[in-house]
């Protein structure tokens, strides 16, 4: 028994669902939930990679995140004036948020999705986590997302920093060059 209203599916580009992801949200939204998510683990063996990846068995705002999956019936998405503008990161905090604060029901699914290790290559461990401890309280005491996201950016190096810096296509994009 299909849900009638649909079903939205969001997933970071650095990831991958699990196999029967589909059907398993389907399932979840069967049994009455609104919302919800998956697991996460990451594509390393790093043993402090997989401290992360166990925390995300526990439901609490704090562990959630868009590396989770988060799916959403479309009519609740809508009942929520779905994702708010103004947050150019940590908007599915603030969805989620608002999700509890309305009732809907969440469902936190026991399948991971599989989550590149790639920016605690370019970072420490500890640099990504205070970053991301850090965007998380802002966010919390309701700073700016635009400052959030400038002061998240410029604690962590990003994979792509260099490539930008040194391919000659997004040098001329940047510079104004034709």
């Amino acid at each position: 028994n299909l849900v009638s209203d649909g079903i939205l599916w969001f997933i970071h580009a650095d990831t991958l669902p699990p196999k029967s992801g589909a059907v398993l949200l389907l399932e979840a939204v069967n049994a009455g939930g609104d919302l919800g998510c998956f697991r996460f683990e990451f594509n390393s063996e790093r043993l402090i990679l997989k401290v992360n990846s166990f925390m995300t068995r526990f439901n609490f705002l704090g562990v959630r995140g868009g590396d989770q999956g988060i799916f959403m019936r479309c009519m609740a998405f809508k009942e929520l004036n779905g994702f708010d503008e103004k947050y150019v990161i940590m908007e599915e905090y603030d969805l989620l948020e608002r999700a509890s604060q309305a009732g809907l029901a969440f469902r936190l699914l026991t399948a991971s999705m599989l989550v590149s290790a790639r920016k605690y290559d370019h970072n420490s461990y500890f640099k990504v986590n205070w970053a991301n401890l850090k965007a998380f309280k802002a966010y919390k005491r309701g700073e700016a997302p635009e400052a959030i996201a400038k002061a998240y950016h410029e604690m962590l190096h990003h994979p792509t920093d260099s490539r930008n810096n040194s391919d000659e296509r997004s040098s001329s994009v940047t510079s104004g060059k034709d």
